[in-house]
C-alpha cells in the first residue's frame, strides 16, 4: 500500500495522522494506534519519524 516515504518533525504528525484516517477504517483499535503512536513520538522529543507520502488504495481486481 504504501511506497514512498518521507521524515518529518513531530509537530506534523498530528496532521499526518488526520490524512492518514480519511485512507482507513475508523476502529477502536487503529483510533488507539493512532494515538498511543502520536503521544510516543512527542513524549520522546523524536527528531523525526516516518509517515506514508502517499496512500493509495489499490484495488486488486481492477483491470487496467
Amino acid at each position: 500500500m504504501t511506497k514512498l516515504l518521507f521524515t518529518t518533525s513531530p509537530n506534523e504528525v498530528e496532521r499526518q495522522i488526520a490524512d492518514m484516517k480519511v485512507a482507513s477504517s475508523n476502529t477502536e483499535s487503529l483510533n488507539k494506534f493512532f494515538h498511543d503512536h502520536l503521544q510516543f513520538v512527542k513524549g520522546s522529543n523524536v527528531s523525526s519519524v516516518f509517515f506514508s507520502k502517499k496512500v493509495e488504495v489499490i484495488n486488486k481486481w481492477s483491470i487496467n
